[in-house]
C-alpha cells in the first residue's frame, strides 16, 4: 500500500483540538466529528545491527485497541509536497523476537529482502499515544485527519509527540496541499517530515552521543 502523507507537529497540544473542532475542518468530516481518542502502543524493531535502518527501512509492531498489527516500512520520499512510502501490514498475535517469529510467508519474504530470515529482533524505539482520526471530504479526495499526542522514547532519552497528519486516501494530491496550506494560515503548525521512527532514531543518536 502507497501511504501519502502531510504531516505538522504542534507546540501546544492544545492546537490539535482547535484545529478539530474548527469551521475550517468541521464542514468537511464525513462521520463523527468528535472521535474518541484511541491508545496505541508501538516498538519499532531492528537487528542488533541496525540493519534497517542503514536501508532506511522500518518494521513496527503496534497495539491499536483490540487489534494488533506489524508493518514494514519502505524508504520515503517527499513527492509534490507529500510524504510517500511503500508499507505493507499484517495481523499479529505477540510481539517478535525473531523474523521467523513473523506470521505471514508472504511478509517474512519481504523482510528477507532486506536483512536475514534469521535475525534476531531488538526493540529499539517505543511510542506510546492517543490517537484520534476522522474522515474528510476535500474537493473529490478522501482524506484522514490524523491526531496524535504522547511520547517516543528510545536510548533511554524521551520527548513529547504531538502531531497532526493529513493522509490521502483516495483522490489528488492537490487537494490534501490546499487543506494543508489553509490549516498552516490559521494555525500554528509546523511542517515535518520525520516518522515517529526517525524521532527515535534521532534519540538514539543523542543517547550514543552523551554516552
Amino acid at each position: 500500500m502507497l501511504e501519502q502523507e502531510l504531516k505538522f507537529t504542534v507546540d501546544d497540544v492544545s492546537v490539535l483540538d482547535e484545529v478539530l473542532r474548527s469551521e475550517l475542518i468541521r464542514p468537511l468530516v464525513r462521520g463523527s466529528s468528535e472521535p474518541a481518542a484511541q491508545r496505541f502502543h508501538a516498538v519499532y524493531y531492528d537487528t542488533p545491527e541496525m540493519q534497517l535502518e542503514s536501508l532506511r527501512c522500518s518494521l513496527r509492531a503496534r497495539k491499536e485497541g483490540r487489534e494488533f498489527r506489524a508493518a514494514l516500512k519502505m524508504p520515503g520520499h517527499i513527492i509534490d509536497g507529500l510524504s510517500r512510502r511503500e508499507e505493507y501490514e499484517i495481523d499479529i498475535e505477540d510481539w517478535p523476537d525473531a523474523v521467523s517469529d513473523l506470521p505471514d510467508e508472504e511478509f517474512r519474504l519481504r523482510v528477507g529482502e532486506l536483512i536475514s530470515t534469521d535475525s534476531e529482533l531488538v526493540a529499539q524505539v517505543e511510542v506510546d499515544m492517543w490517537r484520534r482520526a476522522v474522515n474528510l471530504a476535500v474537493g473529490e479526495s478522501q482524506v484522514e485527519l490524523v491526531l496524535d499526542h504522547g511520547e517516543v522514547r528510545a536510548g533511554g532519552r524521551r520527548t513529547d509527540l504531538r502531531e497532526l497528519e493529513l493522509e490521502l486516501k483516495r483522490g489528488e494530491v492537490a487537494d490534501v496541499l490546499a487543506l494543508g496550506e489553509a490549516l498552516e494560515k490559521r494555525f500554528p503548525l509546523n511542517r515535518s517530515v520525520l516518522s515517529k521512527h526517525a524521532i527515535g532514531i534521532r534519540l538514539l543518536r543523542e543517547s550514543d552521543a552523551i554516552g
